[in-house]
């Protein structure tokens, strides 16, 4: 996500309902809009719109689009959040709890943060095992690293990939991807067959398995994924683990009311 200079002080109870005007304005029979046409539609002055308008471009709720702004990451990640429910934590520990327990791993739910560009941490079951990966809720991983993290990539639209690539890729482990060539390649293999798998991207001696629950609108609503040591990993396994977690997804899809990449 391309940011601009930080906005300057837009504070203030009547600046937000000014800010939340503009955002109003964006509607599917009109989602795009000049600077004088917002102006003009919230009845501000040019300069005052500048302002908010940037603001809102900052935090990724407006991006550029040609000679006008449309609806930004943030807004969109922010309508299928809101879309899904404040339960879904609730709604689909069940299916954790489910997989976890068929599969023996940990099993993790994540979703797009798009104010961090990162894939967050927000339910957890761990193995049931003494010999496990445990992930914290709450905690950030990069987009590019990791069978989670990088099945939240590319359930997420191009331009949130680009503003991945932009920037720099850290290696966190032996396996990480750093080459922005390798990791649009290996965004669209994951596009294609509906999951994402890693070895040693995030940990070392830890394997994963990622497949997205997908909106109506064909981008991730959240992310299913395992947590395993790489000593308890065989083909077999993978293709096993594999199935169980599509089925979780199919589920989850169900439980939330949304579509789902029908991948076997």
């Amino acid at each position: 996500m391309k940011r601009v200079g930080r906005p300057a002080n837009v504070d203030g109870p009547k600046v937000l309902e000014r800010a939340l005007s503009v955002l109003d304005l964006f509607t599917e029979r009109r989602p795009e809009w000049t600077m004088t046409d917002i102006s003009e539609a919230a009845g501000l002055p040019v300069s005052t719109t500048y302002r908010i308008v940037n603001a809102l471009e900052y935090h990724g709720l407006l991006r550029h689009a040609g000679a006008g702004y449309r609806l930004g990451v943030a807004a969109v990640s922010l309508g299928r959040r809101a879309s899904a429910g404040f339960d879904m934590v609730a709604a689909l520990h069940p299916v954790l709890e489910g997989l976890a327990l068929e599969v023996g791993e940990t099993a993790v739910l994540s979703i797009f943060d798009a104010t961090h560009i990162g894939a967050l941490c927000i339910d957890r079951i761990e193995a049931p095992q003494q010999l496990r990966l445990s992930m914290e809720v709450g905690s950030m991983v990069p987009l590019h690293a990791g069978a989670s993290a990088k099945a939240v990539l590319a359930s997420q639209g191009d331009e949130v990939l680009e503003a991945v690539v932009a920037r720099p890729l850290p290696r966190l482990a032996a396996n990480t991807i750093t080459d922005p060539e390798r990791l649009r390649e290996e965004v669209r293999t994951i596009r294609e067959q509906g999951h994402a798998v890693s070895f040693e991207e995030t940990n070392a001696g830890a394997w994963g398995l990622a497949v997205p629950i997908l909106g109506g609108d064909g981008l991730g609503i959240a992310v299913i994924g395992l947590a395993a040591p790489i000593s308890r990993h065989s083909d077999a396994v993978q293709r096993e683990a594999t199935r169980a977690l599509r089925e979780a997804c199919r589920r989850a899809a169900t439980i939330l009311r949304v579509g789902v990449d029908g991948a076997d």
